[in-house]
Formats: C-alpha cells, sequence, structure tokens
C-alpha cells in the first residue's frame, strides 16, 4: 500500500516561535506515523510585481546603505528561524500567493488530504480575504479530505459577521473538524451549526520529548542557568512589576532572550534572534517561567515547570483558559491587575497528575487524527 500523502496548511511563517513550531511539530508527529507530509506555504495575496519587489528587496547586498521598510535587515535578523525551518520541513512548496495555485499545486503532488490548523489560522483579525483559503474552499473533497487538526479562531466569538453563512457552507464540506478551544467548539456548534467537533491538543504535544531535546542540543551549545525565565512578549510596567516581585519571593535571578524587533540594533551588532534551540532551553532550564504567551505556556507544562501565564487579551485569552482548565490548572492564568500571584506561585503544580491527564488528551487527539486520515 502506498504511503498517504498530507499537505499541511497554516499561517504565513515568519518570526513567530510558535507559530514555526507548532507547524514542525505536527510535521514530524505525522511523518513518524509513516505519512509523506508537504508544507503548502501560503502566503497572504499580492501582486506579482509586489512578489518580485519583495524577493529583491529581502536580498538587497547594499541594505547598509538602504534598506527599504527594512526587508534585507529582517531577513537577516531572522536568519537562525529560517535556518530551522528549512531543517525541519524538508518537504516544502515555493510560496503560494493565490487560490487557484494551492489548487494546482495539491494535485500536482497528488495530496490525499490537506490539514489546516494550528494555530489562529481560523481568526477573522488574522486572514481576512484569504479565509477562503484557510476554509480549505480551493479544495474538492471528492478528491481530496479537508481536514481541521487543532484550528483556532483565537476568541470565543466570530469575529465577522457579514460571513458566517459562507464559512458554514465551508465547513459542512470537511471530512474532519477539530478545534483548539473549547470555545471553539461552541462556535462551531451555535455559529455555524456544525456539531460534529472535536477539542484537541495544539500540535506541540504530540511529538515526544526526545523531539525537542534534540533540537537543543543541535542549535544551542551554550550551558547556563536559567533562574526565573522572563517570556513576556507585550511588555507593561504591570507586568514588569509582577516579574521582579515573583523573581524576589522566590529568589531567584531574572533571565531573559533577544526577542526585541530592533533592527537597528541588529545593523550595529549582527545580532540575530535566537534559534529555537536557544528558546526551547530557557524553558526546559527554568526554575521558574513568567508568559504572556500561549507557547510560553504549552512548554512550560511540556518541560514540567512552575510558572505563571499572564492573560494577553489582544492575543486571545481563550486559548489559555481552555488549555489550563483541561489539565486542571487554571489557577495559573492571572490578569496583568491580579494581586493573588504571590499566593499562586507558592502552590506546587503537581506534574504527575498533570502529566496523568496530559496523557489522556494526547491518546486522544491522536485518535482523532488517525481517524481523519484512515
Amino acid at each position: 500500500m502506498k504511503q498517504k500523502k498530507i499537505g499541511l496548511l497554516t499561517l504565513p511563517l515568519t518570526d513567530n516561535y510558535g507559530g514555526i513550531i507548532q507547524l514542525t511539530a505536527l510535521n514530524t508527529y505525522l511523518r513518524s506515523e509513516g505519512y509523506d507530509v508537504y508544507h503548502l506555504n501560503k502566503r497572504y495575496d499580492i501582486t506579482v510585481i509586489k512578489q518580485f519587489a519583495r524577493k529583491l528587496l529581502k536580498w538587497n547586498p547594499f541594505y547598509s546603505i538602504y534598506d527599504f521598510n527594512n526587508h534585507a535587515i529582517k531577513h537577516r535578523y531572522i536568519k537562525k528561524l529560517n535556518d530551522f525551518i528549512t531543517t525541519e520541513i524538508t518537504e516544502t512548496t515555493k510560496d503560494i500567493y493565490s487560490s487557484s495555485k494551492l489548487t494546482q499545486k495539491v494535485y500536482e503532488l497528488e495530496l490525499d488530504a490537506v490539514i489546516v490548523g494550528s494555530d489562529q489560522v481560523w481568526r477573522m483579525q488574522y486572514i481576512k480575504e484569504n479565509y477562503e483559503d484557510y476554509f480549505l474552499g480551493f479544495l474538492d473533497s471528492n478528491k481530496v479530505s479537508k481536514i481541521a487538526y487543532a484550528a483556532s479562531f483565537g476568541t470565543d466569538l466570530w469575529e465577522n459577521k457579514n460571513n458566517i453563512s459562507s464559512v458554514e457552507n465551508l465547513l459542512r464540506d470537511f471530512t474532519s473538524i477539530s478545534v483548539r478551544e473549547d470555545s471553539g467548539v461552541f462556535i462551531c456548534n451555535n455559529t455555524f451549526n456544525i456539531t460534529k467537533v472535536e477539542h484537541v491538543l495544539d500540535p506541540t504535544f504530540l511529538p515526544n520529548l526526545t523531539y525537542y531535546e534534540t533540537i537543543i542540543n543541535r542549535e544551542y551549545k551554550l550551558k547556563k542557568d536559567v533562574g526565573l525565565f522572563n517570556y513576556v512578549l507585550d511588555k507593561s510596567p504591570i507586568k514588569a512589576e509582577i516579574i521582579g516581585n515573583i523573581a524576589e519571593q522566590l529568589n531567584l535571578k531574572i533571565d531573559a532572550i533577544y526577542l526585541e524587533n530592533n533592527l537597528k540594533d541588529y545593523s550595529n551588532k549582527k545580532r540575530l534572534k535566537p534559534s529555537v534551540g536557544e528558546w526551547l532551553y530557557h524553558f526546559k532550564n527554568a526554575k521558574f517561567v513568567v508568559t504572556d504567551s500561549f507557547h510560553g505556556t504549552v512548554f512550560s507544562i511540556i518541560f514540567n515547570k512552575q510558572f505563571i501565564a499572564i492573560g494577553n487579551s489582544t492575543r486571545g485569552i481563550t486559548r489559555f483558559t481552555s488549555l489550563l482548565k483541561s489539565l486542571d490548572l487554571s489557577n495559573r492564568f492571572i490578569l496583568d491587575d491580579n494581586e493573588l500571584y504571590i499566593s499562586v506561585i507558592k502552590q506546587t503544580i503537581d506534574y504527575d497528575l498533570v502529566n496523568r491527564k496530559l496523557k489522556q488528551l494526547k491518546l486522544r487527539s491522536i485518535e482523532f487524527l488517525k481517524n481523519a486520515l484512515s
């Protein structure tokens, strides 16, 4: 029997660690199960002239003299992330900018199924005029299975009332649908009248821990002590105060990695954005983690760390609450005006209990994938 060929569609890969690692995790898991996997490298629609201009600007050798909109500097700044993607995603298409090209590539590759997910692939704020592609409208379901794995709406409500009927029709054409948050099940049920929907784990939970340890060992050779890992993406004085107070209470040094998108600093110092291996190393070796990132929360759990997750309404709170509730860790989530975090950090997470729950959720998530692809 020939191996099934699976296409993966997610949001465009940029310099977002979570967006990158969720794709490589799903790719790695499916390959370990014997599937041939291809990344459909969808980009947001732009004209042919803009496509050409961006490529030209990205490789501009004279960027130190003039670099329009920092295209060349940014491309060099995220070199380690691009190298990681190239290493992990060995089968990927060239940039695809239109629905017709997506359709063409699927049939060229003779794919048996296309999986859309994970991350916020169904958040209208991010997909806008491309939304039909992320609901797999470019596919004929009689020829290719349409599957959603851990797709996320990002919020607990659908953000566009004008296209509800269109999205409902697209969802009815899916072979199998799963979402990452319990609120996603609610949206499918109550907004789109789609009742056959499963709630599954983010794909970063699917590979074995050795997958992440291999990345760390390959990409980050330094050995350093990590005290309190400050992985906060949206900085504020309140969050800084929380981090400082927790570090003082636990008597830990605050540690962070260089995440500023300060391209002028890169231009002066040639400092690259940290590799995925360095990013993972800090979660693995931290004595405590404070984060406002969903995938920061995920990797705190994967590496069995004591942590606090600070709610970030602009990035979507339901992502945190859904995951933490499923693992009985709701008390680890606070809002940035919460005064109770000091009492929370004195409560030790029982990872024997968490890992037992996680194992059951992982088995259920894997069962969904196997059934969808069978």
